[in-house]
């Protein structure tokens, strides 16, 4: 993005990350928490910061900006019953309700880092792992996640819909 550095993620394990007044979310939420920080070109000036992420571990993977600044971050969550998700996303709560496993989650944020616009959760499975390592976007705006699971299928038709060994690449 032009006039601006977005770093991918980070994890803050104290809530000691400084804040900024307009943030999406300005409080510290559990034992590890993701935080997005925007930059001027020349790095002296954070121009905005945000948490995002649950009551739980939460952690990013990869981050994409969109043509209109919006910032897109895929990760994983420890429980996604408390991850923020908003509402008409494609799964909204941790359909398993299952322990030891993780949810992996979609989120859009504004340019400004102050809205969450919209965000998912990607829970594939009861007692599976599913682990999106990298975001995308195409040039009509759709989103690509790529990744890992163990699930023993996926939710929608494609190449090979099928599990296939102890843990299977993924695109969605």
């Amino acid at each position: 993005m032009v006039g601006s550095i977005s770093l991918p993620y980070g994890t803050d394990y104290d809530g000691s990350f400084p804040m900024l007044p307009g943030s999406y979310d300005d409080s510290y939420n559990g034992s590890t928490e993701i935080f997005i920080a925007k930059f001027s070109p020349d790095l002296k000036t954070l121009l905005a910061v945000t948490f995002l992420g649950g009551s739980s571990s939460d952690w990013g993977n990869a981050l994409a900006i969109a043509p209109n600044g919006d910032v897109f971050v895929t990760g994983g969550t420890s429980d996604g019953s408390v991850f923020p998700t908003t509402t008409g996303a494609y799964q909204t709560s941790d359909q398993w309700n299952a322990t030891n496993t993780f949810a992996s989650y979609i989120a859009r944020l504004d340019a400004n880092l102050g809205q969450l616009k919209s965000s998912t959760l990607f829970d594939l499975q009861a007692w599976s792992n599913t682990n999106l390592q990298d975001i995308a976007l195409d040039a009509s705006g759709n989103v690509y996640v790529a990744g890992s699971t163990d699930a023993d299928g996926l939710p929608a038709g494609g190449f090979d819909v099928t599990g296939n060994g102890w843990s299977d690449a993924l695109v969605a």
